[in-house]
């Protein structure tokens, strides 16, 4: 039997190799769209397509589901790195259903609506629960497009934006209901978010210009009733907190910690911290509510680079945080960094492996490294040129594996080269500036 659908609202597949049900969560923005439009009347659907295309046509699954439910519009939910392969979905859709509306959301099509225009008919910049309500009811012939804050959209062959639309808290519990938990093997782990949005102002990164540099905290009564529905509906054992920083509110996280105690609520979580914003008292709170792991982003080990990204931490701080977690009992003490910064040299990126082998020491259990993307949105992005970064994606289509950039100080190939001799077990660094010293010279 045909489920029909006002709104098909679709997680776009990337070039990642993340799709294994083994790696993936459902999507809380998608849920959270999928929550604000039931409670204005709307029908949806949610898929994945990281799952739904495994093993399969693409042509043919989007084929499938647009005959399965009917839409009258197809949401796509865009990070940069899944671009390409969003406009490709875009591209399918348009060309078998020419009258259903696509509409563009998420990170990438925030920071790039002229782009994503060229293949989906609605841009939704930022936070998407009010706007995809008014364009649900712009579907009706209840308002207009121009009347609609927070999106782009085309209009006599023009790019429209737009207002910026209104920033607010997460309200509600996402549409758990709809994000067929079943198709994802992960070890009952799960996510939620207690706040959104971010005050820093990190240069690589997006988060705090998307929030207009601004923390909306959820209210607590909400983030313990989804805690409570993941336990007791879905068996949830382990929990990830998504906030980009859960102890910005040192307060707040004490008091999240002492509500999940006195509710009796018993699962493990993880969740993301600054190296500046933990202590030992806040840690135990932690740790007694059942906090397994934690993810601090430290980024270089070494302080001119790290004074330039801008982040706004010290390296001091980075070890006392891993030593202090450790001394709390976490499990998991996982930093992470980025090499490629625009400064950085291979003598710079030496002092990073040097730093991640003495936090190994004092006690983190998981080092992991990216290479400097620039993401749009970012102030590197936005300053690539006068940083002297090249950006050598084409459309965005590639991968975390490949290299995308290169500096005044390091070519593409030399970055991504010390990156495969950096993540190396047991790295000695002096083997690094040898070993990329010569592969420079050999090119």
């Amino acid at each position: 039997m045909t489920e029909m659908a006002d709104f098909l609202l679709l997680l776009s597949d990337d070039r990642l190799n993340i799709s294994s049900p083994e790696k993936s969560v459902p999507s809380l923005g998608l849920m959270y769209l999928a929550s604000a439009l039931e409670d204005n009347g709307f029908s949806v659907a949610i898929r994945d397509l990281r799952l739904e295309l495994e093993a399969r046509d693409k042509e043919d699954v989007l084929l499938e589901l647009i005959k399965e439910f009917s839409p009258k519009a197809v949401g796509v939910s865009i990070l940069t790195f899944s671009a390409a392969q969003a406009y490709e979905t875009a591209r399918i859709i348009r060309k078998h259903f020419p009258k259903i509306l696509l509409i563009a959301g998420g990170i990438h099509p925030t920071f790039v609506p002229n782009g994503c225009l060229g293949f989906f008919d609605i841009v939704v910049r930022g936070y998407g629960e009010k706007p995809i309500v008014n364009i649900g009811e712009y579907l009706e012939g209840r308002k207009k497009l121009g009347d609609i804050p927070g999106i782009s959209y085309n209009e006599g062959g023009k790019c429209v934006h737009n207002e910026s639309g209104e920033m607010t808290p997460p309200c509600g519990i996402p549409a758990w209901h709809l994000a067929s938990v079943e198709k994802y093997s992960s070890n009952n782990r799960f996510a939620i978010i207690t706040g959104r949005g971010c005050p820093f102002l990190c240069n690589y990164c997006t988060c705090s210009a998307i929030s207009n540099k601004r923390y909306f905290p959820r209210e607590m009564g909400s983030v313990l009733e989804e805690i409570r529905l993941l336990i007791g509906e879905y068996g949830a054992k382990q929990i990830t907190f998504l906030d980009d920083t859960f102890t910005l509110d040192r307060k707040r996280a004490i008091e999240v910690c002492r509500a999940i105690g006195e509710n009796g609520l018993h699962f493990g979580w993880s969740c993301y911290c600054r190296v500046d914003t933990v202590d030992a008292e806040l840690l135990e709170a932690m740790k007694n509510a059942g906090c397994k792991a934690i993810h601090f982003g430290v980024e270089s080990g070494n302080r001119k680079i790290l004074f330039e990204t801008r982040k706004g931490i010290t390296l001091e701080q980075a070890e006392a945080a891993v030593a202090t977690s450790k001394a709390a009992g976490i499990s998991e003490i996982i930093c992470s960094f980025i090499i490629g910064h625009a400064k950085d040299t291979e003598e710079t990126i030496v002092d990073t492996v040097a730093f991640a082998c003495r936090l190994k020491e004092l006690g983190a259990t998981v080092i992991t490294v990216s290479m400097l993307i620039p993401y749009p949105g970012s102030e590197v992005w936005d300053k690539r040129k006068e940083l002297g970064i090249k950006v050598h994606a084409r459309d965005w289509n590639f991968t975390h594996e490949q290299c995308a950039i290169s500096t005044k100080n390091l070519s593409r190939e030399n970055i991504e080269f010390l990156y495969y001799n950096f993540v190396l077990p047991y790295l000695n660094p002096k083997e690094v500036i040898a070993t990329a010293k010569h592969d420079k010279n050999a090119g």
